[in-house]
């Protein structure tokens, strides 16, 4: 169980069942889990890090005094800071902290792309090739190349060729 605190600094705090697994960063209202209360799109850009990091983006400063084994995470470092979807959570002891953040940083890790990868499009939105083309949630593609910017270069099927997605972009496609 970790405590996650709503969309305002000023928001409750209430008890989530988390879990990090193949599907990503999910919260339940239950152990039962029926009910999601919160889906965090993991990925390449994604962070997270303890509100005591002098580094910790958003509300993490607010935090730091009333809960020493909270932490924030960070969906898309690669977005600008307005557009950032965060998550605050307290994990109530140093030790437990400790294993959520590893398991995400291993999680983070283990999604990077590479060539020979298989993703499928999450959330509509146009290619950052230099001619954009629409890709529509449940398409499927190839990674053929990966840039030393993280960008990537996907072959999707039926397309005449293939299309750039950016790391800004790569929340909106899972492996």
């Amino acid at each position: 169980w970790l405590l996650k605190r709503g969309p305002a600094v000023d928001s409750s705090w209430s008890p989530q069942w988390c879990v990090l697994d193949q599907n990503g960063f999910r919260c339940f209202a239950d152990r039962d889990q029926q009910l999601v209360t919160c889906e965090l799109a993991l990925g390449p850009g994604s962070r997270a890090c303890r509100f005591a990091n002098i580094r910790a983006p958003g509300d993490s400063p607010k935090h730091r005094k009333e809960k020493p084994s909270g932490f924030v995470v960070e969906v898309n470092v690669a977005l600008p800071k307005q557009r950032r979807e965060m998550a605050y959570f307290d994990a109530e002891e140093a030790e437990i902290v400790t294993e959520w953040l590893s398991a995400i940083e291993g999680w983070v890790k283990a999604s990077t792309w590479h060539p020979g990868d298989f993703v499928c499009v999450r959330e509509a939105f146009s290619s950052d090739s230099e001619v954009q083309v629409p890709l529509k949630p449940g398409q499927y593609g190839l990674v053929v190349e990966v840039d030393g910017d993280g960008d990537t270069k996907v072959d999707f099927p039926g397309m005449e060729y293939r299309q750039w997605v950016l790391e800004k972009n790569q929340h909106k496609i899972r492996l």
